[in-house]
């Protein structure tokens, strides 16, 4: 809300949540009656997950939304890297990589838009050090170029 400021925000996100619980609070979105939905999941969890049971659960997570809000605007957006030197409690970034390709297919098989978020926290490979707190989650600074990046799909 802080970067949109004239702009309705309403973040369903909880920490930690992941695809299962996304799918359990899909009535949630629907009861905001949004534009708009921008989808960010699948972190949590992949570490032990296989890539095909990811696939079949956020194609469960996207034909859920889209059969409760079918007027919004969906866009899907990559997981993130993370940085292996500072959290080893996570899925490598070669396996994030393959998620994000599902990801994309997801979206091209539904006409949803997506939107490649991984690549602006990128370096070397992995998330960039010094924009990260635990080698998972963004620096409070550091979300401008996420919001920067989204600005014209919000906006439009």
């Amino acid at each position: 809300q802080e970067y949109f400021p004239n702009t309705t925000i309403c973040n369903l996100g909880y920490p930690g949540d992941a695809l299962d619980g996304m799918l359990l609070r899909v009535k949630q979105i629907k009861a905001v009656n949004p534009k708009k939905i921008f989808v960010m999941a699948g972190i949590n969890g992949l570490y032990l997950q296989p890539l095909q049971v990811f696939e079949e659960k956020y194609k469960a997570l996207i034909k859920a939304i889209k059969r409760e809000c079918p007027t919004a605007t969906i866009y899907l957006q990559s997981i993130l890297p993370v940085n292996n030197n500072v959290s080893k409690n996570h899925c490598g970034n070669d396996k994030i990589v393959e998620a994000n390709e599902i990801i994309k297919k997801i979206a091209k098989q539904n006409t949803l838009t997506y939107l490649d978020i991984h690549k602006l926290y990128l370096k070397n490979g992995e998330m960039d050090k010094d924009v990260t707190k635990d080698g998972v989650h963004l620096k409070k600074e550091c979300y401008n170029k996420w919001a920067n990046f989204l600005k014209p799909y919000i906006l439009e």
